[in-house]
């Protein structure tokens, strides 16, 4: 449910943030999978964890926080967002290479 609300607010900012990195592909992807996207749970996770390092956060809390940022300092949230997905394209990286060191990897 959680992440429902983090597209609704920031999916905008999410696909803006991938289009400005050249991510094309995965833009498409999250805009065709939307909240169901692993990016977008990803996302949800970090601000949870921002907002409430001690635990996590009810959907309408995280709206609330999300909200109040949004408002008191946009640039900061975009920062937040924008590291956020970096990070997320960069563990998939590093999977699809081990992935694909695993596969050429001659059989002993």
């Amino acid at each position: 449910m959680s992440n429902l609300v983090v597209w609704a607010l920031l999916g905008g900012m999410i696909l803006e943030v991938l289009e400005r990195l050249g991510e094309f592909e995965l833009a498409s992807e999250v805009e065709s999978e939307r909240h169901y996207h692993p990016l977008v749970e990803h996302v949800e996770r970090g601000l949870s964890r921002l907002f409430a390092p001690a635990g996590g956060l009810s959907c309408p809390e995280l709206e609330r926080r999300i909200n109040e940022v949004m408002e008191r300092d946009p640039k900061a949230l975009y920062a937040v967002v924008s590291s956020l997905v970096y990070d997320y394209i960069g563990a998939r990286r590093r999977r699809r290479v081990i992935r694909g060191t695993a596969w050429r990897t001659p059989l002993a």
